[in-house]
């Protein structure tokens, strides 16, 4: 299903590609459409058919975290953006990028919330998470929220995938929250400057898919 409307969205894109500069600033640093699970530990399961969504292959985590080694250390600017759904109420999942030890990291949050809080949306924050006693991260890691928690832009049961995306700017440690385009909330923190990994947080059952992260151009 998936590679039906790639190939859909690709014809549809061509005309544009001679007029418009898609990501001619941007290079890509990671890019996984979970077509397998080869870049993440274990934890989550491969999803390769599902005709309720028009994401399969994706990936489905109960609860637990997996990471990916990113091909370099990043300590410029950069891009994260994800294609995530929530199946049930009273949830976490997250997306974020962390250090080579896996102890420490920026990482967009959508909580699910109860359905009657955030007009049934849930809710979505900027958070820096840390390891508990100086260990790695792990599905309780320490949470701090670097924001007010902000709705999120469609209901949590809503079948479609809400894409979610974090900026970190390296200069002033401002990072940016987007949810399916619009700009949610924008905070500044300075402590974290190296990143090696991504890493996704799951909630029973949380679904992933197209994971992308970019830095710009040089």
């Amino acid at each position: 299903m998936k590679s039906i409307r790639n190939i859909a969205t690709l014809i549809s894109c061509l005309g544009l590609l001679v007029s418009t500069p898609l990501l001619a600033d941007e290079s890509v640093v990671f890019e996984d459409a979970m077509d397998t699970l080869n870049n993440w530990s274990k934890g989550p399961a491969l999803v390769t058919s599902d005709d309720t969504v028009d994401h399969a292959p994706y990936m489905k985590m109960g609860n637990n975290i997996t990471y990916a080694q990113l091909p370099q250390q990043l300590t410029g600017d950069w891009t994260l953006q994800a294609d995530v759904r929530h199946t049930n109420f009273s949830r976490g999942l997250s997306i974020g990028l962390y250090d080579k030890e896996l102890k420490q990291g920026y990482a967009a949050l959508w909580d699910s919330s109860l359905e009657k809080y955030f007009d049934g949306k849930g809710m979505l924050v900027i958070t820096k998470v840390v390891g508990k006693d100086g260990g790695k991260i792990a599905f309780k890691s320490d949470v701090k929220r670097l924001g007010k928690p902000i709705t999120g832009m469609q209901l949590v049961n809503d079948p479609k995938f809400q894409r979610l995306t974090l900026t970190w700017e390296a200069a002033t440690g401002k990072l940016t929250l987007s949810a399916n385009g619009k700009v949610l909330q924008t905070v500044t923190d300075t402590e974290f400057k190296s990143f090696d990994y991504v890493a996704l947080r799951g909630n029973t059952h949380s679904l992933l898919d197209n994971v992308k992260i970019t830095t710009p151009k040089k």
